[in-house]
């Protein structure tokens, strides 16, 4: 009983302090958590507010797009106990990627709590060519018992450097590592600004050991990739960015206990960044260029095939072109094809399959027609022929397959057909069909029994089918008033139906920054009321989370996670998204949300 007691009396005194801590001062302040980074590299900047319970509050932060790109954000609340005292406090983490060299200056970052505006100092970063060197310690980790500058780093390598357009170039994204890592997320993926991607399956890469300057790695390609310039000019792969959570051995080394630091070790979060890459793309060159050149880069094989040589007219005919080869099968268009006048040609089915093969993306694409002859005669099926550049010999070249001689026989479309044919009487293509009454038919059961009729039964169900939904209608209300989980998935749809139509008033490229914060209240509000949790410091990686226990499928919690993303981006760090761009994140943010409501029920 005694020790219940001192229980409930020191339950009640932490909480009273907490009462009285929200009465204390508020105070707002900002920092980075360093003031020099090396270019491509990820600086955090923190909003703190001390003194204020944890609410939903929305900085509005400066726009230093111009040196930094904004990548996600996250938040953090601290109580803590001295002496009596209660301090609280709420921290906003906004991650950034440094993108200038250079001396800049944050501006000062504004805020309401509880009423009030609050202003913080401005501060000033350094973003320099490298990062700041740390010293390394023994067993690849700094003397602080942190990561020396060469303890693990991501690689970007290319198989050219220059390339013609349309050409692929085959892009490795490698890490290198002497820690040991735990675990890692590719948080931001390069842009492909100028490229078209074609991904490489690395499922089944495995780890290699390699010695570089001196120093024993542990590497592994991450990503590979096929890129295909569209357009001549200097291009520039941008760097990947990744997350590791790596753990580091304790400072001297091995422990007492002989366990090299499993135990006695710490985790750390570490953002690591590639370097971008420049590839030079030549144009195709002008001579020689054939007249039917369509712009397919790499090396093609044509090959035809025709069903049957001899047919009847009005029987049908299954031609196939099979194009294989290496390169961009996806954008080569359709092969022009000279059929016979009197053929009837419908539009091919068309079926592709692109794969890796080592360093090399191949594939086939397969054209099946299918031809109808008309007339009799000798008609001949020409050749197909595709002109391609190939890089390898820097000349233009011709793939063709060869033509076909066709026998029809049979009667001429629109001419007499012989006796003894069966369709003698009937000339007229596409008219074989004769109507004997065009009136619709009334027809009238006769000796029918009462209990057949529609209308007996309609009569007799109508009033037991009202009471029983009667009966519904009421238990739904008292669920919705007793029920305020089942209350809010129930107006969740209809609640963010509305926010949507108050989004798609914004879409003007004046009001970007609401536009998009009205999406991701919408977002929010309906997540919030189907999982009933609150609105307030909403955490899209939680939810992501959430969403995977209820069941709802990977591919639609990915979707809406980085709608939710480039919502928050978009209100910190605004593109110049015109109002057609605007318009289709609305339909995938809605889209997005239907998909999660199926799923949720």
């Amino acid at each position: 009983m005694k020790r219940f007691l001192i229980a409930a009396f020191f339950t009640i005194g932490f909480f009273t302090a907490v009462d009285r801590a929200s009465a204390q001062e508020i105070s707002v302040r900002s920092h980075l958590d360093r003031t020099e980074v090396g270019v491509n590299r990820e600086f955090t900047l923190s909003v703190v507010i001390e003194g204020a319970q944890r609410g939903n509050y929305s900085p509005e932060l400066p726009d230093i797009s111009r040196f930094a790109r904004y990548l996600s954000t996250s938040t953090n609340q601290n109580i803590q106990m001295v002496n009596g005292r209660v301090d609280q406090s709420y921290s906003m983490n906004y991650r950034f990627r440094a993108s200038q060299i250079g001396r800049f200056t944050i501006p000062a970052v504004t805020v309401e709590v509880e009423g009030k505006a609050y202003t913080t100092d401005p501060i000033t970063l350094t973003v320099s060519e490298r990062p700041p060197a740390r010293t390394a310690g023994p067993n690849g980790a700094g003397e602080d018992g942190g990561l020396a500058e060469d303890d693990i780093f991501l690689e970007t390598t290319t198989d050219r450097t220059q390339a013609f357009t349309g050409q692929p170039v085959i892009v490795e994204y490698r890490i290198f590592t002497r820690v040991n890592i735990n675990s890692y997320t590719i948080a931001e993926l390069p842009a492909a600004s100028g490229f078209w991607v074609e991904e490489f399956d690395v499922s089944q890469e495995r780890t290699e050991t390699v010695v570089r300057d001196g120093k024993e790695y542990t590497t592994l390609v991450l990503r590979k990739v096929a890129v295909f310039p569209t357009n001549s000019g200097t291009k520039t792969l941008e760097p990947m960015n990744l997350d590791a959570e790596v753990r580091l051995r304790r400072r001297g080394g091995r422990d007492p206990f002989g366990f090299s630091g499993s135990l006695l070790g710490r985790t750390e979060r570490v953002p690591i960044a590639s370097e971008p890459v420049n590839i030079e793309v030549l144009p195709l060159p002008t001579d020689g260029r054939p007249d039917d050149f369509s712009g397919f880069v790499g090396n093609l094989r044509v090959t035809s095939s025709l069903d049957r040589t001899e047919v009847e007219t009005n029987d049908a005919l299954t031609f196939t072109v099979r194009v294989t080869g290496t390169g961009n099968l996806r954008t080569l268009p359709d092969p022009e094809i000279d059929f016979p006048s009197d053929f009837e040609v419908f539009p091919p089915e068309i079926t592709s399959n692109t794969a890796d093969q080592g360093d090399v993306i191949a594939g086939t694409k397969t054209y099946s027609y299918v031809l109808i002859p008309r007339s009799p005669g000798q008609p001949a099926i020409p050749a197909v022929a595709i002109s391609y550049f190939d890089p390898a010999r820097r000349d233009y070249r011709r793939a063709s397959s060869r033509p076909f001689d066709i026998e029809v026989t049979g009667d001429a479309i629109g001419a007499p057909v012989a006796a003894g044919r069966g369709r003698a009487a009937i000339h007229p293509l596409r008219e074989d069909i004769r109507f004997i009454q065009i009136a619709d038919p009334q027809l009238r059961r006769r000796d029918g029994s009462l209990l057949g009729s529609s209308v007996f039964w309609a009569i007799v169900l109508t009033p037991l089918l009202a009471l029983g939904g009667a009966t519904g209608v009421r238990r739904h209300r008292n669920r919705l008033s007793g029920d305020v989980a089942y209350a809010r998935q129930r107006r969740a749809n209809k609640k963010a139906r509305k926010k949507f139509q108050a989004a798609r008033a914004l879409l003007s490229e004046n009001t970007r920054k609401e536009f998009y914060a009205e999406v991701g209240k919408a977002l929010q509000g309906f997540l919030g009321d189907k999982l009933n949790i609150p609105e307030a410091g909403f955490m899209s990686d939680e939810v992501g989370k959430l969403l995977t226990e209820r069941g709802a499928p990977t591919n639609a919690v990915r979707e809406l996670v980085e709608i939710l993303e480039t919502c928050d981006r978009q209100r910190f760090a605004p593109s110049q998204a015109n109002q057609s761009e605007m318009q289709s994140f609305l339909s995938r943010a809605e889209n997005a949300m239907t998909s999660i409501g199926a799923a949720l029920g």
